[in-house]
């Protein structure tokens, strides 16, 4: 019986652990809960530090009961405000045996005329006003704490800000986004098959006011806050404080943005610099949370270098109208610039995304064997063709095309994102992906990445009634997959 009861445990548990893989791409080990010692009474010693204009991390004594703890065993540090002139702070997170949390501070001075050096900041030749007695009290949004810094600190903290890239990334397994400064981290959570979204920001290197980061074992997500409460409480509930994971900035240069899903279990909260990305969220039934902290820049995404050149089939051929296949009462021309139309608002206003139609200056006069050529120079990195078919047979469904002779090289996975995104949402017949000698996909002479889409055949009366019925959706899910191309890097 003792035997049969084991086995089963030890089948839940392995089930527990690859469930939590598969959500996750990680396992969080359980460990039996063990009585721990708080350190929030312990003696921490640090010595008071010069200016350098680099983060100063000083070395760090903690002593609790007369026993001096051992660092990255018992306890890990964290330092904010430590770069600048002024007050900074030291916290101490206990680890192994020891939990809780413990601070303190330290100076970090001003230069003095024996410690000064030929690449220190020459006070000689600071103006009056800059060396005057006026003084300027900040106060930290995590602590409370005031300081005072006189005018030639401040000097001094604005001509030597560093900065740090925050790396954004999505597991498509849980939804969750995370964000890191670490770049081992990053191509580590890669390597497990999380996508890469480029840099979601760019932090200061350092500030008054923490970035805190914290993992929640059950759901295995993380959550970040500058919120001390906040994090005090997620810890009292379970989740585990990870330290500070970056700083927000100060001056309040650039808003990131908080938003909420209340019908998630993983990956509840997103965090974005694009105002079009959080009212997206919010449209679809997301919770606006205002601003979560602040950045110094705006990060550089893998979508922010995407500019798609999205082409409404036919319209003009050699300064002749062409209006291409007509059926069921509809025309083509006019089919397909209503759906790039659809599809480019969708793609700029939920996902922010850079985006051409030929037709966005009128109905365009480009021959379309040439638009290819007019897409490289309008800087675009991707060409996506919109068309409806006709046969004379009564054929139904979709297909699309690449070049059957010149494609680019990246075409063949351009066709497959977009290709899915319209059988995906329309539903009929999937008559495969294929190649063939069309003008508008060449990759002759250095063309761009390109598809050719047939939504359905404008003269079969079924597939028409069933596009229109759709065709809203069919817009959104061409416009999620023109944002699906832009992050793999079109």
């Amino acid at each position: 019986m003792r035997s049969s009861n084991n086995k089963f445990a030890f089948v839940c548990v392995a089930m527990g652990l690859f469930l939590a893989f598969f959500a996750t791409g990680k396992i969080a080990w359980a460990a039996e809960a063990k009585a721990t010692t708080s350190i929030e009474n312990a003696s921490i010693s640090v010595e008071d530090q010069t200016w350098t204009g680099s983060p100063i991390a000083p070395d760090v004594e903690v002593t609790l009961n007369g026993q001096v703890l051992t660092a990255n065993t018992d306890y890990s540090v964290d330092f904010s405000n430590n770069t600048d002139v002024g007050t900074a702070k030291v916290v101490v997170t206990g680890m192994g045996n020891y939990s809780g949390v413990a601070t303190a501070t330290f100076n970090i001075k001003k230069q003095t005329e024996e410690d000064s050096t030929d690449d220190s900041p020459d006070s000689s030749t600071q103006s009056d006003e800059t060396l005057s007695d006026s003084t300027r009290s900040f106060s930290s949004q995590s602590t409370g704490s005031t300081s005072s810094v006189d005018s030639s600190e401040l000097s001094i903290q604005s001509s030597t800000t560093a900065t740090v890239d925050m790396y954004r990334l999505y597991n498509p397994n849980s939804g969750e986004h995370f964000y890191t400064k670490d770049s081992n981290e990053r191509d580590y959570l890669v390597a497990l098959g999380w996508t890469a979204e480029g840099v979601g920001w760019v932090a200061p290197a350092s500030s008054s006011t923490p970035v805190y980061r914290l993992y929640n074992p059950n759901a295995g997500d993380h959550h970040y806050t500058v919120d001390w409460n906040e994090k005090e409480h997620l810890v009292s509930v379970g989740w585990r404080y990870e330290g500070i994971g970056w700083y927000s900035d100060d001056a309040h240069t650039v808003a990131v943005y908080r938003q909420y899903n209340p019908n998630a279990v993983a990956g509840a909260h997103n965090f974005t610099t694009l105002k079009a990305e959080n009212d997206n969220l919010v449209s679809i039934g997301w919770w606006s949370e205002g601003v979560g902290w602040y950045a110094v820049a705006e990060g550089k995404s893998l979508v922010s270098n995407s500019y798609i050149y999205l082409d409404a089939g036919h319209g003009w051929s050699s300064g002749i109208y062409d209006s291409g296949a007509s059926g069921s009462g509809y025309i083509e021309a006019q089919q397909t610039s209503e759906l790039a139309y659809k599809v480019a608002y969708y793609a700029r206003t939920w996902y922010g995304l850079r985006v051409f139609v030929n037709t966005d200056e009128g109905s365009s006069k480009v021959s379309y064997e040439y638009r290819q050529a007019d897409a490289k120079q309008r800087g675009c990195t991707a060409l996506v063709s919109i068309h409806f078919n006709w046969s004379s047979g009564g054929a139904t469904g979709s297909e699309s095309y690449i070049h059957s002779i010149n494609a680019n090289y990246r075409s063949a996975a351009l066709q497959t994102i977009m290709h899915t995104s319209l059988v995906s949402s329309l539903g009929l017949f999937d008559r495969g992906k294929k190649s063939w000698q069309i003008a508008v996909v060449s990759g002759k002479n250095n063309g761009l990445p390109a598809v050719l889409l047939e939504i359905c055949y404008i003269n079969n009366s079924y597939d028409m009634s069933v596009y229109k019925l759709k065709e809203d959706k069919v817009a959104q899910a061409l416009a999620k997959g023109l944002y699906n191309a832009a992050q793999a890097g079109y």
